[in-house]
């Protein structure tokens, strides 16, 4: 008798943690949760950024600034943190509940990777314009103020101008996104399937920063590519050319010129922005905001 109940028992648990599934975020939570991680992880990694930016630069780390004012740019990317990350939230809590309300996905990584595709369009309308200001102050190109930066920018190629490299931008934050979002829920499912209970704020930091250092090295061509067409160092607009043009004057190295500190930067930013976000998510849930 005691066998079968203890085995009873062990199925009713194991019945009970695999019912624990991914908790639905509303708009406010998503919002708000994505406001704080975003604010919080582009202001303390930034000078990684800094140094990331300078190497993929056409004239070198060195020539690009070194490790002089590593803090330069910190204006634009503090005023667009916030309302980048909240976008990207949005859109990517919005698509899952939609699909999965219409029965056309659920908690699976097509859905996940769909719902950051969607995330990542929607906060590139606020990033593009906030990295063409960021970058072009870190290599120093219109010097160190921010108002100047975007009058000359403004000047040179118009206000669509500051949109420049948005589909080149699109095409690296998408496949960065589908790549690092299915291994975070991926990650954190089997956290919650261990612990038949969601995922505290440290773990879906660890979480964060597996998927986005995997992520990241992937997509370092992309990012590469991103950054020579921002900075007016790529003689085409376009993502191919630029990744050729790039190719034939530095090859392979060239491709994925600052892969250590990328990785290093989205493993830590992984960490700090998913983890603050699940914190975040956690403390509003609790208190009933969404």
């Amino acid at each position: 008798v005691s066998t079968q109940s203890t085995g009873e028992s062990h199925s009713q648990t194991d019945d009970l943690m695999s019912d624990v599934t991914r908790p639905a975020v509303s708009t406010t939570v998503a919002l708000i949760a994505g406001a704080v991680a975003g604010a919080t992880v582009d202001t303390s990694l930034y000078p990684i950024d800094t140094i990331k930016t300078r190497l993929q630069s056409a004239q070198g780390f060195w020539n690009a600034g070194g490790f002089r004012s590593m803090y330069r740019g910190v204006s634009a990317n503090a005023i667009g943190a916030a309302p980048c990350a909240a976008l990207f939230f949005t859109g990517y809590e919005g698509t899952q509940s939609f699909a999965k309300s219409t029965h056309l996905g659920g908690d699976d990584a097509m859905t996940y990777a769909g719902a950051s595709a969607v995330g990542g369009v929607v906060a590139c309308l606020v990033q593009v314009p906030v990295d063409n200001v960021k970058q072009n102050m870190q290599v120093g190109r219109y010097g160190n103020s921010l108002r100047g930066t975007v009058r000359q920018l403004v000047a040179e190629r118009g206000v669509r101008g500051m949109w420049t490299g948005y589909s080149t931008t699109t095409f690296r934050e998408v496949p960065f996104s589908l790549i690092q979002f299915p291994i975070f829920e991926a990650l954190k499912r089997c956290i919650r399937d261990r612990k038949g209970a969601e995922v505290s704020g440290f773990e879906g930091g660890v979480c964060g920063s597996i998927a986005g250092g995997i992520a990241a090295g992937v997509t370092t061509p992309l990012d590469v590519a991103k950054t020579r067409i921002m900075i007016g160092q790529s003689s085409s607009q376009g993502l191919l050319p630029t990744l050729r043009d790039v190719y034939a004057t530095k090859g392979v190295r060239g491709l994925f010129s600052g892969l250590s500190v990328r990785v290093l930067g989205m493993s830590l930013g992984g960490f700090v922005f998913l983890g603050a976000y699940e914190q975040c998510c956690g403390v509003l849930r609790e208190r009933e905001w969404g």
